[in-house]
């Protein structure tokens, strides 16, 4: 029996989420981030889409990354129509009252960082520059720094004194 259209989307869009989750985990992790906040306009491009962003597709990216940012808090715009604006995608519990009041990604980025929780506003290559950059620290053609790697590294060295 042939899979329906809607399966076929579906199959795509996970492995595109999945794509996506996993790129930014090591982004997340190289640069010692908590949370990863992705704009709007990242998105739909990534997505390849021109009309809103639907709710089923966002609660489609958060049931498939969820191994990779379990707390996931997507903000809209509230003023005129309510309009889909960003993510915020964390591998730890946000602090409390972090989505209070509305502020700018960067400053609510800044905010969170203020407060302890490493926050950057992320771009999002295209899938496939994605998947290469993936590829590439894979099988060791690249390095990814990592500053918890680096600590350690630095904490081990011996000291000048003898």
């Amino acid at each position: 029996m042939a899979a329906l259209p809607v399966e076929v989307y579906r199959e795509y869009v996970t492995r595109t989420h999945r794509t996506m989750a996993v790129y930014l985990s090591v982004l997340a992790w190289s640069r010692n981030l908590d949370c990863v906040a992705i704009d709007r306009d990242e998105i739909v491009r990534l997505w390849g889409i021109v009309k809103r962003v639907e709710n089923q597709r966002l609660d489609w990216l958060k049931c498939d990354i969820k191994h990779y940012f379990p707390f996931f808090e997507a903000l809209w715009f509230t003023q005129g129509t309510k309009k889909f604006g960003s993510l915020f995608l964390a591998r730890r519990d946000f602090p409390a009252n972090a989505f209070d009041g509305s502020l700018s990604d960067e400053k609510r980025a800044q905010a969170l960082t203020g407060k302890g929780f490493n926050t950057e506003v992320v771009q999002l290559p295209s899938e496939v520059n994605m998947l290469t950059h993936l590829t590439a620290v894979t099988y060791g053609l690249v390095s990814v720094s990592a500053p918890a790697v680096k600590t350690l590294n630095q904490a081990l060295q011996p000291t000048g004194g003898a």
